[in-house]
């Protein structure tokens, strides 16, 4: 693979540099258009997810979203790591792939989870809080992890803890904010500004500081 032949934090060296086509303002652009406008497409009656029953009651949503995520960062491979026609497209399906099925096996392993905790804990109303940051640091995770196999410097430390933070805690957040009926209406379209942010991270990684 042809990022794997830079030393970890060169990568792009040879790439488009600042201004409108810079991955920073290119990769959140492309994020919130893929989330909002999913959102946009399902409140006008577009099915564009599918439920999975799992054990425990609990179901997994299979959505077109991850899919178009994985399309945009591999294409983010290709023109600012380098990657090949055939080589992004493996790793567009590793990202679809891996995160669906890490998504799948959190919900399982929820699900067991929540089916033998008392019911006094799970009505309380601030028991969703610690899941859903799990969860999004979970399937965030197994995002980075794939696009460190491709791009080293997705190996450090800093874009996988910047990067969680922003949308494991953002996500809890902004939840917290709507069940304390703080937002309201602007809550999707917050958690979607709020998903591209961590892109504007991702992006800053993918066009390292040059010499």
């Amino acid at each position: 693979m042809a990022s794997q032949e830079r030393p970890a934090g060169t990568a792009l060296a040879d790439r488009p540099g600042p201004g409108w086509a810079s991955p920073v303002v290119v990769l959140p652009i492309l994020a919130f258009i893929v989330n909002a406008g999913i959102y946009y497409l399902g409140t006008k009656g577009y099915k564009l997810s599918y439920p999975i029953n799992l054990m425990g009651g609990f179901s997994l949503n299979v959505s077109l979203t991850p899919a178009l995520e994985s399309v945009v960062l591999a294409l983010a491979l290709a023109w600012w790591s380098g990657l090949g026609a055939g080589a992004a497209v493996v790793a567009a399906i590793m990202l679809y792939v891996v995160r669906l099925l890490v998504t799948f096996g959190w919900g399982f392993l929820m699900g067991q989870i929540l089916a033998i905790l008392p019911l006094s804990l799970l009505t309380q109303s601030t028991s969703f809080y610690g899941p859903l940051f799990l969860q999004t640091a979970v399937t965030g995770a197994s995002v980075l992890l794939v696009l460190a196999i491709y791009e080293p410097a997705f190996r450090a430390w800093w874009p996988w803890i910047l990067t969680l933070l922003i949308w494991a805690a953002g996500a809890t957040v902004l939840f917290m904010l709507y069940h304390d009926q703080v937002i309201a209406a602007s809550y999707p379209w917050l958690a979607h500004a709020m998903r591209a942010a961590g892109f504007i991270v991702l992006g800053c990684y993918f066009r390292p500081a040059r010499a």
